[in-house]
């Protein structure tokens, strides 16, 4: 399968990444203001309802590493989304933007 190389997508997912990168190390991953779960709605939140959390006990030694994966990956899905968001509108603006030609 191949990529539809799209710039828009590219756009919109280096914004949220950057973005996400830069609250993450002003406000730490697990900072006061959990910034890194609101960046990683809804996904962060499904794995909440989901029970998901739970998989792996405080006591175990791959907390950690599970912590930082149930944080980073809801972010990383997004960044997909808002690619494919960026291909999707970007299609749209080709559309939009096609001349019509007039009936002679």
């Amino acid at each position: 399968m191949k990529l539809p190389k799209s710039k828009v997508g590219l756009i919109l997912s280096f914004l949220y990444l950057t973005g996400s990168i830069f609250l993450v190390l002003s406000q730490g991953i697990f900072g006061e203001s959990f910034i890194a779960i609101l960046l990683g709605f809804p996904w962060s939140f499904l794995i909440v309802l989901g029970g998901i959390n739970a998989v792996v006990s405080d006591s175990n030694p791959l907390f950690f590493l599970f912590l930082y994966a149930w944080v980073l990956t809801p972010i990383i899905v997004n960044v997909i989304l808002f690619y494919w968001v960026g291909v999707f509108l970007e299609k749209v603006f080709r559309r939009i933007q096609k001349p019509s030609h007039p009936n002679k």
